[in-house]
């Protein structure tokens, strides 16, 4: 078989011939005692680490059980095999922008895939906190001195200040 139980067929030693992928031992000219061995090995298990760029502790998923967790986490994974990853659409004020490291992801997809794993693999869900720009006006007069709550945000009328979202 190609597997026994989590090891993966490997060889065959002793055939005259192989053949169905190498799975399959043909002797012939059988004219003594023959010993033949099917080497299975253990599949190479690989480290995924899952991280995030611009937020905190941020649950992501996994499309395995055991693959789920907050960021800066890491999972074992055998050889060959793929997982899909999803990081949520916001944490805190900061909203997810994009993934690095994966095998496949479309842009804004919350979605990481990870296929035919074969190596050590780092991946990271990048979050941004968006910038919104107040504008402050006054009416019916000019050169008002307004302040905010703010360090750095007075100044006569028609100025403009930065600030992040969720902020007040």
């Amino acid at each position: 078989p190609a597997n026994a139980g989590t090891a993966q067929f490997d060889r065959w030693n002793g055939c005259s011939s192989t053949s169905s992928g190498n799975r399959t031992c043909t002797l012939s000219s059988i004219d003594s005692n023959r010993s033949v061995t099917a080497f299975y090995a253990a599949p190479n298990s690989y480290t995924i680490s899952v991280a995030s760029s611009g937020a905190n502790s941020v649950p992501i998923s996994g499309s395995v059980n055991g693959t789920s967790g907050t960021t800066q986490y890491s999972f074992s994974r055998v050889s060959g095999s793929s997982v899909a990853l999803t990081a949520p659409a916001s944490a805190g004020n900061a909203q997810f922008d994009r993934w690095t490291g994966c095998s496949s992801s479309n842009s804004g997809s919350r979605t990481c895939s990870l296929s035919s794993i074969s190596s050590n693999q780092s991946v990271t869900a990048v979050y941004s906190t968006p910038n919104y720009t107040i504008n402050v006006n006054s009416s019916g007069a000019s050169s008002v001195l307004i302040s905010g709550s703010v360090n750095g945000t007075s100044g006569t009328t028609q100025y403009s200040f930065d600030r992040v979202s969720g902020s007040s």
